[in-house]
């Protein structure tokens, strides 16, 4: 038989199918398929919008070419409010110059980035303070987790982001991201620089953002006083529900016993303070795989009763 007519008779048998079942079927396609759902963007204008929201739901981009590439497509986009409204979670590796695409995302919930792309994508590279009635708007409709990725000289950065956020007394003239943060993870942060640098940065940073209620750091031995900081912290940081210090086995095995005994101690006056040996993975294939089951480092921490509760 001609292929020509076979797949005009099976495109037809799609015909009497009640409307809402076909879009059910493609839909389920594009859920379960990312090549189905490409394809599903060449279809037809219907069967692209279906599938675009699949493909805009969860966006990983690890390297900076990607990263142009992918703002500057919601950007340019004809509907960029829609196109950006689909986007619930973002991995995004590389620091760039774009514009504030990001915080024009209203239902982003979870958002992998470094401290640099985090600080220009909020203010932009270089750009000077500007009053309310001139910023784009950045609608927000839910609560946003934020995890830092690790990147070269974040203490730069850190720096950067607090410095600017304490600029804007009022925290309404900060940018509505910042007030939408609820969770903080700066677990992935390991490396003995840049956990000194968010024990050192904790308390100022933890003031960015005025709802957070959860922030996880990685406890690295090296970082000399981390007893005086992270005492600082617990006391600094009355707002946090949950302060969960990471440290791996083989960073607990250096620990001194006066070390383990400082720790016992802020357990027992911080009882929001929880410790655990269960890093979470350094890459965006665990990440996303936390989104997708839920079992995110406050669960997991939470459910262990690492705090001796």
């Amino acid at each position: 038989m001609d292929p020509t007519v076979s797949n005009c008779d099976e495109a037809a048998s799609f015909s009497p199918l009640p409307s809402e079942l076909i879009i059910h079927i493609f839909d389920i396609a594009a859920a379960t398929s990312t090549p189905t759902a490409l394809t599903l963007c060449l279809v037809a204008s219907w069967t692209c919008k279906l599938a675009r929201r699949h493909l805009l739901d969860t966006v990983v981009v690890s390297r900076a070419r990607q990263a142009r590439v992918f703002l500057q497509g919601l950007h340019d986009a004809k509907d960029r409010a829609g196109s950006a409204a689909m986007v619930h979670h973002l991995w995004i590796l590389q620091a760039v110059s774009r514009d504030s695409t990001i915080s024009q995302m209203p239902n982003l919930t979870d958002l992998a980035i470094t401290p640099a792309g985090l600080f220009h994508s909020l203010w932009k590279w270089g750009r000077p303070l500007l009053p309310r009635s001139v910023r784009p708007s950045d609608p927000r409709t839910g609560d946003l987790r934020l995890t830092l990725i690790s990147f070269p000289n974040i203490q730069s950065s850190l720096d950067q982001i607090c410095r600017r956020a304490a600029a804007e007394k009022d925290e309404r003239e900060r940018p509505a991201l910042l007030s939408s943060v609820t969770h903080l993870s700066c677990a992935l942060l390991s490396d003995d620089r840049s956990s000194a640098a968010v024990l050192r940065w904790a308390v100022p940073l933890v003031r960015v953002f005025p709802r957070l209620t959860h922030l996880a750091i990685c406890l690295r031995v090296e970082t000399g006083s981390w007893r005086a900081d992270l005492e600082q912290i617990c006391a600094g940081c009355t707002q946090l529900q949950a302060l969960v210090v990471v440290i791996t086995a083989p960073v607990g095995l250096l620990h001194q016993p006066v070390d383990l005994a400082a720790l016992d101690s802020l357990r027992e006056r911080f009882p929001c303070l929880y410790v655990t040996d269960d890093a979470p993975r350094a890459s965006w294939e665990a990440w996303v795989e936390e989104i997708r089951t839920g079992n995110s480092i406050w669960k997991r921490t939470i459910r262990q009763g690492s705090n001796g509760a």
